[in-house]
């Protein structure tokens, strides 16, 4: 029976059919040799704690040892802290191999790090593990900005021959310029509430771009949300481009819309619901602004006019009819 002193491990372990000692590093254990998809298949029984803690050290070293990124100048050593360290970091380096392993982009580069007297005792794997991700993740976000930076040239070259083409009105192309906002404008995936449902706000505001181009739906929207979009595209799109120009001409032209329709400054639609916060006075501006009689389209130039005068005629009956309903059986 041969008792050998493992070069990687420390450890000595016994070999059947020759009587031999070697004591001085000069081979190792053959869980060394193991290929990666064999060290793979046993991780479930680490998990199921099949594995004691001479083997868990083992296992440990060797995953460490399949990464390449591991120099062993000197062997690891086994102490009284290192069921913990591999406890505490088995699972973290399984997994960060497995990334190591998929990514076949040459321009990666893993950090290399060595077993050394100082460091044989692994209390730094724990970190070595850490950079690893780093760099992992670091890739998998690159690849995700290099996505968005191709998938934003894309939109932008469809966008461009259809803003350049001036037998195409702008609202058949509004979804492309909302789209490309929201892209070169990293809107918010964070949720708001429209209308009673929950929605993310990057799609709350892509519709208010599109919105803007439809006069009797802009009006719908609160002033307050289109100046919103209008400050958040102002900060993080550069100006110069032909989609910027065509974003901003069209969210100032839905705000100007807004404002032209109540034509007393900046309260929301929401006054014509009776919105409480909406000051008496403002109100009273619209109802004084309003048609005596019910508005026809024949008297109106355009569309547009027709439904404002109409909204205002019916927010005026509106609250005559409340005042009237207020007054009733009252002593004189």
């Amino acid at each position: 029976m041969a008792k050998i002193l493992c070069s990687y491990s420390s450890l000595y372990y016994q070999c059947e059919h020759f009587p031999i000692h070697l004591t001085q590093g000069e081979s190792h254990h053959p869980i060394f040799d193991a290929p990666l998809k064999k060290l793979w298949k046993i991780f479930p029984k680490w998990q199921a704690g099949e594995l004691d803690a001479v083997s868990s050290y083992l296992y440990y070293l060797s995953l460490l040892k399949s990464t390449e990124l591991v120099e062993f100048r000197v062997a690891a050593a086994y102490t009284e802290n290192t069921d913990r360290i591999v406890a505490s970091n088995m699972e973290s380096l399984f997994g960060v191999i497995s990334n190591i392993v998929s990514v076949r982009n040459p321009r990666v580069v893993f950090p290399r790090f060595v077993i050394s007297p100082d460091t044989k005792s692994l209390s730094n794997s724990k970190h070595w593990i850490e950079l690893w991700k780093s760099v992992y993740e670091d890739f998998i976000n690159g690849l995700k900005s290099e996505d968005t930076r191709t998938n934003l040239q894309r939109r932008e070259a469809a966008l461009e021959r259809l803003i350049k083409n001036p037998a195409l009105k702008p609202e058949r192309y509004a979804h492309l310029l909302a789209q490309w906002a929201a892209i070169a404008g990293n809107f918010p995936e964070s949720l708001t509430t429209v209308n009673g449902n929950s929605i993310p706000l990057s799609e709350y505001w892509q519709d208010i771009i599109c919105k803007c181009y439809k006069q009797t739906d802009i009006i719908q929207i609160p002033e307050s949300d289109l100046v919103e979009l209008l400050e958040h595209c102002e900060t993080e799109i550069d100006l110069g481009s032909i989609f910027s120009y065509q974003l901003f001409n069209t969210l100032r032209e839905g705000l100007e819309t807004i404002q032209g329709f109540f034509g007393i400054g900046s309260p929301t639609f929401s006054i014509l619901g009776n919105d409480s916060d909406v000051g008496d006075s403002n109100l009273q501006l619209l109802i004084a602004s309003a048609p005596i009689s019910e508005p026809k389209r024949i008297d109106y130039p355009t569309e547009f006019a027709f439904i404002k005068a109409r909204m205002k005629w019916a927010l005026a009956s509106s609250q005559s009819n409340s005042n009237n309903s207020n007054n009733t059986g009252e002593i004189k």
